[in-house]
């Protein structure tokens, strides 16, 4: 399947425990490994958008976590 930036795609995932279909415009592709990563932009009255956002909020809160572990743990082993 060939991609190109703008083209309207619709992705199936699995996001909270639940399987989604979102469909949105591709706006980045992203090779890393075996895999290709897809960056894309929907409106926000899209279905499933609410959940796509409360995902990505959960993801970043862990995230920050997992900096501050790190971080916390480099500061106590330097001194």
């Amino acid at each position: 399947m060939d991609l190109t930036l703008g083209q309207a795609i619709t992705i199936k995932t699995n996001l909270l425990d639940q399987e989604i279909e979102v469909s949105g415009a591709l706006v980045g592709l992203f090779p890393k490994e075996n895999n290709l990563r897809l960056a894309m932009t929907f409106p926000q009255d899209a279905p499933n958008h609410a959940i796509v956002t409360r995902y990505i909020a959960r993801r970043r809160v862990e995230i920050r976590r997992e900096i501050e572990t790190t971080y916390q743990q480099a500061v106590s082993q330097t001194g």
